[in-house]
């Protein structure tokens, strides 16, 4: 399994695997889009003050690889589908920005999955491209499975930070599968 984190994402997992973009086995990738949006915005600074000594672990996919995966055609046709189709569950056009049209082009180039929060992201990958969203604590899950991680009490207060961060919420089966690996509750 390939995953493309989008920002939000990022910023949820980034403490519970530092490693997430520099060891394959979780199979997360990220576009230099995402590695931008992290590193440079100033909303970010008051809200995550953490990331600063998490730079060093971000690593973006290079853009001549996506240059060979075809990346600006596949942008062309995600740019055309925002603009003239609708979300088949709202009936409401998808209003991606050009920040998600980037990264949903780049999940299609990619030929990859993808983990976001965004649920207009998510729905026209899914709906457009046939592309799984992973929540980021299915991502967690898979990792505890696989045993990549280990449980313990700082990974499960970057939990809690994320609830008080008001972070996307998380699906509830995932949340039942959470505690039964971990043995514990799901902070809230």
């Amino acid at each position: 399994m390939r995953v493309l984190c989008d920002t939000s994402s990022v910023l949820m997992l980034l403490r519970i695997a530092p490693d997430i973009f520099r060891d394959p086995r979780y199979g997360c990738v990220m576009v230099q889009t995402v590695y931008e949006e992290i590193t440079q915005k100033q909303k970010f600074n008051h809200k995550y003050p953490w990331r600063r000594e998490y730079r060093k672990c971000l690593k973006s996919i290079t853009p001549g690889e996506l240059k060979r995966r075809g990346y600006g055609r596949t942008f062309q046709v995600v740019r055309a589908l925002n603009e003239t189709t609708l979300n088949e569950k709202t009936d409401r056009p998808y209003g991606l920005s050009g920040a998600d049209q980037r990264i949903a082009a780049a999940v299609v180039s990619l030929e990859c999955e993808v983990t976001t929060g965004d649920i207009n992201l998510a729905a026209f990958l899914e709906q457009q491209f046939d592309t799984r969203n992973y929540s980021p604590l299915e991502l967690v899950n898979e990792w505890l499975e696989a045993e990549l991680i280990e449980w313990n009490e700082a990974r499960h207060e970057v939990i809690t930070d994320w609830i008080t961060q008001n972070e996307a919420p998380q699906p509830k089966a995932q949340i039942q599968r959470f505690e039964r690996l971990v043995g514990r509750n799901y902070p809230g």
